[in-house]
Formats: C-alpha cells, sequence, structure tokens
C-alpha cells in the first residue's frame, strides 16, 4: 500500500509510536527502534549543535522528503533561509 506522508501523519493508530518511521522511495512504511545510545547521541550532537550555531535552528527527528521517500534526520540545523519557506507548514 503507497501513502503520502501527510497521510501517515494523519493516521491516528501511527501516533505516539515508540520508535521512528519514515517511508521510501514506493510508499512503504520504514520503521527504526529507538535505542538509548542513540538517543545519548542525538542530544550530544545537538548540544555540540547550540554552541556552534549561527542564525539558524537545531530540528531533532525532522522529516525530509526526498527522492528516495520521506527520511527522517536524527539532528539538523537549518539555516534562517532554510526555515523561512518552513513556517508556513504545520507538519
Amino acid at each position: 500500500m503507497q501513502l503520502t506522508w501527510d497521510e501517515i501523519c494523519a493516521d491516528p493508530s501511527l501516533r505516539d509510536l515508540p520508535y521512528k518511521i519514515e517511508i521510501n522511495r514506493w510508499g512503504q512504511i520504514v520503521m527504526t527502534s529507538a535505542k538509548r545510545w542513540h538517543s545519548k547521541r542525538q542530544g550530544e550532537i545537538s548540544g555540540r549543535l547550540a554552541e556552534l550555531k549561527v542564525n539558524g535552528q537545531i530540528y531533532a527527528d525532522l522529516a525530509v522528503e526526498t527522492t528516495e521517500g520521506v527520511k527522517v534526520m536524527d539532528v539538523a540545523w537549518g539555516s534562517v533561509l532554510l526555515i523561512a519557506p518552513m513556517r508556513k507548514r504545520t507538519r
């Protein structure tokens, strides 16, 4: 079954899951369980980015639409220019 990211986000059965979901290029859901060490590393990277950032925003578990499907970045930094168009979206 091929789903769009908006359909996945709107599906009540997929809310509050204890793992991260992405979709591949065929619209199939791919799931990854959260590990404690992984979460710790995300926090460390976020902290380091907070020390370095200038005119931008730090994101954790940011969904990004790619040609291969929707991927979720563990940690990301976005410039002010990148963030401006994203503010218009609610998801």
